[in-house]
């Protein structure tokens, strides 16, 4: 397996998770050759300060014939008292020619009660979904298209490489569904820790949320982004910078 890497010297280091189904008898029997496999680290900023590491990752185990997206953040400094832990977000999901399947999603939220973790398992051949965390177990219907909050990050990627554009996504979370818009915003140079990039900017709004996430995706990484600030009330709160990343399995 060949493997291409990005990097910039020492990597500075948190993170947190950001956030179109097939029917079962559509998902694939082989690799899905629109995926990219790769390990990406970014720094994380809050407030301007750096506050941790971030990394995304996309695997695939060919006994299972199946694909896990995994998002692991670790804070550092005072952060570390409301999440001494890891936060870990992680997608199993099938393809079939860029169209994503999810299968089961787990959160854990960093924190050492874990009292906000929770397990979603998709039922395709009912649509439907259970989301269970210690306390609460929530079941409700999945229509076609519906993602989790991983498979979200996946299918965005396979979305702008093949549309250049982004639209309406349903994401199954752990009390129900929630529908996010994507608007390009244009396109932007960026310095970054892998030099100048070429890249598109897209805004994630959810309808009455005050909350918005842009992110800017770089054709030349298969349209990872290279970064993505989380914003409240138009305030930018948090900032994920890429450090470096790793193709997997890339000619």
């Amino acid at each position: 397996m060949k493997i291409r890497r990005y990097s910039t010297g020492l990597l500075c280091g948190m993170a947190a998770t950001l956030t179109v189904a097939a029917w079962p008898e559509s998902a694939a029997t082989a690799p899905d050759s629109a995926i990219h496999l790769y390990s990406a680290v970014y720094q994380v900023q809050y407030r301007g300060k750096n506050v941790g590491t971030m990394k995304f990752s996309v695997d695939y185990d060919a006994a299972d014939n199946a694909y896990t997206f995994t998002s692991n953040s670790a804070v550092r400094g005072l952060l570390r008292i409301l999440s001494p832990r890891p936060v870990v977000e992680r997608s199993e999901f099938t393809s079939d020619a860029g169209e994503i399947t999810p299968l089961e999603f787990w959160y854990e939220d960093g924190s050492r009660q874990g009292n906000e973790n929770f397990h979603i398992q998709f039922d395709w051949d009912n649509g439907l979904a259970v989301a269970e965390t210690s306390t609460e177990r929530h079941e409700f219907a999945v229509p076609r298209g519906t993602l989790d909050r991983g498979t979200m990050q996946v299918q965005l990627m396979l979305d702008v490489a093949r549309t250049g554009s982004l639209g309406s996504y349903t994401l199954a979370d752990n009390d129900g569904l929630r529908t996010y818009q994507y608007h390009r915003d244009g396109d932007v140079q960026l310095e970054t820790s892998l030099g100048v990039v070429e890249t598109q900017a897209f805004v994630q709004q959810r309808a009455g949320s005050s909350r918005q996430t842009v992110l800017w995706t770089a054709s030349e990484l298969h349209h990872l982004p290279v970064r993505i600030e989380q914003k409240r009330n138009g305030e930018t709160r948090a900032v994920f910078l890429l450090e470096s990343v790793e193709w997997l399995g890339d000619d």
